[in-house]
């Protein structure tokens, strides 16, 4: 087995890699706090049970935000009738990675499609120190010459490749954004930690589906190894890192670099699979912020966003892919309307005629140009 894929959880010998859980925020709808923090307490000792979360934040009709032991945070809308419980790193090693993982797998029993991962953290701790960061980012960074290079084949955008190697904290090398679904750091815990824990941390960052996807697949293992496995497979689904022949071949036919495979190992790319109607309300509402197009003429026509992301996804058959997402919001949104009420609507949200291959929208307040007005349906 690779050294990631061989990682231990709870008494790790001298030298080994240790696999955790650092991270993990959950939201529950349709309970209570007070049944939240119950089950917290069977799950993880007196110690969790109500009467343990103190200070109280904040308590009036609408919220309720209050702090719990080694850190722990619980929030409570009473208006939107949800209870949103955050587990940072020091809370997540008091209660150990198997407790969490049980506390999961019984709350997903007991509550079903309401009990929802918001953000779920892992991170292997490499206590012999084998790879420092400054080497880990030369290794990412490196070209050797015009015959073999390696190449990082990621989900993350372009340009979301860091490296910090003069922080005060340690030196850090980053893939993806804090913002974004999934996001890769390997640096100095004993720096950033002041000693605390005497290692050398890779760390998968990941939220919403990312999450979802993420502890499902931890969950539904047997063991603690097969769990490793599996968080292994979901950091090879956002990052891997393979050599590129100066002749070109497809990404997954290439050869996994030396380096890489002696800490991942074999292991194969795990998928989070397509949107579904939550996570298209989140695109939806973020795309009209930036480009208020097709989206926004599909949520003029159904009344809101949700029902929107409702007609999309039933219209689609199923879950929708990211890829090719705009041409679909358009075709139908096109079909929900005549010619005539598509043109209206696109004046009535902002959305100005388009000059035939032009991708942008005309600014609001500037000179109509000479071109035919925005088509309306196919056969119109």
């Amino acid at each position: 087995m690779s050294r990631l894929e061989s990682a231990q959880v709870g008494e790790v010998s001298i030298g080994a890699v240790e696999f955790r859980i650092d991270y993990f925020a959950v939201t529950f709808h349709g309970c209570s706090d007070d049944d939240v923090r119950g089950w917290l307490g069977e799950a993880f000792g007196p110690d969790w049970e109500p009467a343990g979360w103190n200070p109280v934040l904040q308590d009036d009709e609408r919220m309720l935000k209050v702090q719990g032991p080694h850190g722990a945070y619980l929030e409570r809308d009473r208006s939107r009738d949800y209870v949103h419980v955050s587990l940072k790193g020091q809370a997540c090693a008091a209660i150990g990675t198997e407790q969490l993982l049980s506390f999961a797998r019984a709350s997903r029993a007991r509550c079903g499609g309401g009990f929802k991962p918001t953000r779920v953290d892992v991170a292997w701790d490499d206590h012999a120190k084998r790879i420092a960061p400054q080497e880990f980012a030369a290794r990412v960074w490196e070209r050797n010459g015009t015959d073999r290079r390696p190449e990082v084949m990621s989900k993350a955008r372009k340009g979301c490749l860091h490296k910090n190697l003069g922080d005060a904290k340690g030196a850090c090398c980053e893939l993806g954004t804090r913002t974004s679904e999934r996001m890769m750091r390997y640096y100095d815990k004993e720096a950033q930690s002041n000693g605390a824990v005497k290692a050398m941390r890779l760390e998968l960052q990941t939220r919403h589906r990312a999450a979802d996807a993420l502890l499902s697949a931890l969950i539904a293992t047997e063991s603690v190894s097969d769990a490793v496995s599996a968080a292994v497979s979901h950091l090879v689904g956002f990052v891997d890192f393979r050599e590129v022949p100066c002749e070109g071949r497809g990404s997954r036919r290439r050869r996994r670099c030396a380096w890489w495979a002696d800490l991942v190992g074999a292991a194969d790319a795990a998928r989070i699979g397509p949107k579904t109607g939550g996570d298209l309300v989140r695109t939806i509402e973020h795309t009209l912020k930036q480009m208020p197009g097709p989206f926004a003429v599909l949520v003029a026509v159904c009344g809101s966003v949700g029902k929107a992301a409702e007609l999309l996804v039933r219209r689609a058959g199923g879950p929708l892919k990211n890829r090719r997402l705009q041409r679909h919001v358009e075709a139908v949104a096109r079909g929900l309307v005549t010619p005539e009420e598509w043109v209206d609507l696109r004046r009535l949200v902002g959305v100005m005629p388009l000059n035939p291959g032009s991708r942008g929208r005309q600014a609001p307040g500037s000179k109509a140009r000479d071109s035919p007005p925005c088509p309306g349906p196919p056969g119109s």
